[in-house]
């Protein structure tokens, strides 16, 4: 692990290039390519013209989200003011940046479950490629474990010197079957506009709710048990987004199964 790439000094500056930022600027970089070329194949040129400020909106519209909710799930915690620098729930980021960008779509007029499916199939490659940057920098990490492929941080922002489930990794790997499940496995035989949306829906679901079994870092929030974790300390009880995972996986179901009936009857 490496979360500092390189430190230099600049006008009287200490500074550092870490690798958290790189891989979510390559991340960024993945998404925007994925998404212009996905809005093309659609026909959809508006969309694709004004790819760069529409992931500008969807990004703002993420943080939001994902610190908002957060800092909703710390209220009366007396970490919670250390905890603004770090703290971020991603299925926050995501109840948020739909709203979103349903209106940026409607202001380009573009049909929003159409544009929707755009984002939405090229999210768990940006995805992954940011759970790579939390592995480098140690944060959101999984709890002690002795199994061979375990890994040990010696640096970062997360638990060092004790052998962890790399589940940065785990929740990377998974999230790139999803992406190639959703591209090059429902895509072709999409029939309804939607499909993607949904079936990111449920797939990020399952994706969170395995990845969950592993994590062990107490600064999650639980909405049942949990409160009694140490850093390094398997789960007990319900995490917050094991618990909005099941909702979301019922709304992806749905989803699905109704965009498709209506399309079945056209």
């Amino acid at each position: 692990m490496k979360p500092v790439i390189f430190e230099f000094d600049l006008f009287g500056r200490h500074l550092a290039f870490h690798s958290y930022g790189l891989m979510i600027g390559l991340a960024f970089l993945l998404w925007a390519w994925l998404c212009r070329r996905a809005a093309r194949r659609d026909g959809e040129l508006r969309l694709a013209r004004g790819m760069t400020p529409s992931l500008m909106v969807l990004v703002a519209a993420m943080f939001l989200g994902g610190k908002g909710l957060y800092l909703l799930t710390v209220l009366g915690d007396d970490r919670a003011g250390r905890d603004l620098a770090t703290g971020f729930v991603f299925w926050g980021a995501i109840i948020v940046a739909t709203p979103a960008m349903i209106l940026r779509l409607r202001a380009l007029g573009v049909p929003v479950l159409r544009g929707l499916d755009v984002f939405a199939a090229a999210t768990p490659a940006a995805h992954a490629v940011g759970r790579v940057g939390c592995f480098l920098a140690g944060c959101c990490y999984g709890h002690r474990c002795d199994l061979p492929w375990a890994v040990t941080f010696r640096e970062g922002v997360g638990l060092h010197d004790q052998p962890l489930h790399p589940v940065q990794l785990y929740e990377a790997l998974l999230l790139v079957l999803l992406w190639l499940g959703l591209e090059y496995g429902l895509r072709p035989r999409r029939r309804a506009d939607g499909e993607l949306l949904f079936g990111y829906f449920a797939g990020y679901s399952v994706v969170r709710y395995v990845t969950e079994l592993f994590r062990g870092d107490p600064g999650r929030r639980f909405v049942f048990g949990g409160a009694d974790l140490a850093p390094g300390d398997p789960p007990e009880g319900l995490s917050t987004s094991v618990f909005i995972s099941a909702a979301m996986l019922l709304v992806g179901i749905v989803g699905f199964v109704l965009v498709r009936r209506r399309a079945g009857r056209r």
